[in-house]
């Protein structure tokens, strides 16, 4: 939220940017992604409590609640809180299992709090891919990492402002990796945003399958939240299992080797790979008219920015309902209520 910093970074970008065109290579760079660690907060290291991030709430504040000191006392239940005191609350360590939600007034500024780390994140996303397609003369792709609204358990993830993004006419395609959470061959490897609602605002959902195939080394420490596939045949599953994800939804994919330790360094699995974009091209060429899932299910953000209870309990909201939907026999679509 330091205006200071990113005003530095959208300076830098421009700079890139004519960096780019002035080489020989120039024109042929389709796109550019703007990545800051999946611009998530983690949910380990609490609130962020930097001056700059208390000094922006509190503009936020002033917006939200139209400069009225009494309406921001009446919505906190303090009647001593004005919009140049008011405070980033300390982190919720505590939650109360005999309730799902935080309690409206008594419990508002944490509800405040979340929404404003989502919103403040979606704003910055937006505002740098505006620099961007200005910068290219509208000539290029934006992509980013976000959506994440049916993967984290914490509501002060900054990803529960999909709905932002989704209106931006400077993003051209969101990204998320696979659920890591069953990513083995007999689970369903799910999507972390409601993609259905990416596909209805015309842009693309770009899977970024960074399956640890077999070729990985045994041992890599650095990211055992991703299972290694045992031998050739589950990975052949798990990539088949990628490709008819895109073939029933229209979404994308980029096949990664996340520390580049040859998890693709194989000709028989590009041969693969290469099959299966001839065999999705002619299958886009095929359609002719989008279908209507036989089930709709409809998640609301900011809904979700109320859950007090715990990371398990909205996970049961969250990846739980996903997971039901997607044994439950029938076609779906997964959509934000906005």
């Amino acid at each position: 939220t330091s205006d200071r910093f990113w005003k530095e970074v959208e300076r830098s970008l421009l700079t890139l940017i004519e960096h780019v065109y002035a080489q020989s290579w120039g024109n042929r760079i389709c796109g550019y992604h703007l990545e800051r660690a999946e611009w998530f907060q983690p949910a380990d290291q609490g609130y962020d409590r930097s001056t700059a991030n208390r000094d922006a709430f509190r503009d936020w504040l002033r917006v939200k609640y139209q400069d009225n000191i009494v309406a921001l006392r009446a919505a906190w239940h303090d009647g001593a809180v004005q919009f140049h005191t008011a405070d980033i609350p300390p982190a919720f360590t505590k939650p109360n299992p005999a309730r799902s939600f935080f309690e409206t007034r008594r419990e508002r500024r944490y509800i405040d709090f979340h929404e404003f780390t989502s919103d403040s994140t979606a704003k910055r996303i937006a505002s740098l891919a505006k620099v961007i397609k200005k910068g290219t003369d509208y000539q290029t792709l934006v992509s980013v990492c976000y959506g994440y609204t049916l993967e984290f358990g914490h509501g002060y993830s900054g990803h529960l402002a999909l709905g932002q993004l989704l209106k931006s006419p400077h993003i051209d395609l969101l990204c998320g990796p696979p659920s890591y959470r069953d990513r083995k061959p007999t689970g369903a490897s799910s999507f972390p945003a409601p993609v259905h609602s990416v596909l209805l605002h015309k842009k693309l959902w770009l899977s970024e399958d960074d399956t640890k195939t077999y070729l990985a080394p045994a041992q890599s420490p650095q990211d055992d939240y991703n299972p290694r596939m045992n031998d050739r045949f589950s990975t052949e599953q798990v990539h088949h299992r990628s490709m008819g994800k895109s073939l029933a939804l229209n979404t994308g994919i980029g096949w990664m080797d996340l520390w580049g330790e040859g998890w693709l360094d194989e000709e028989a699995l590009w041969d693969r790979i290469g099959n299966f974009t001839t065999y999705f091209q002619n299958s886009l060429q095929q359609q002719k008219s989008a279908t209507s899932p036989e089930v709709v299910a409809i998640i609301d953000e900011k809904s979700l920015l109320h859950v007090q209870r715990g990371e398990s309990h909205l996970r049961l909201l969250t990846n739980g309902v996903r997971d039901l939907l997607q044994k439950v026999g029938a076609s779906y679509g997964i959509y934000l209520q906005e």
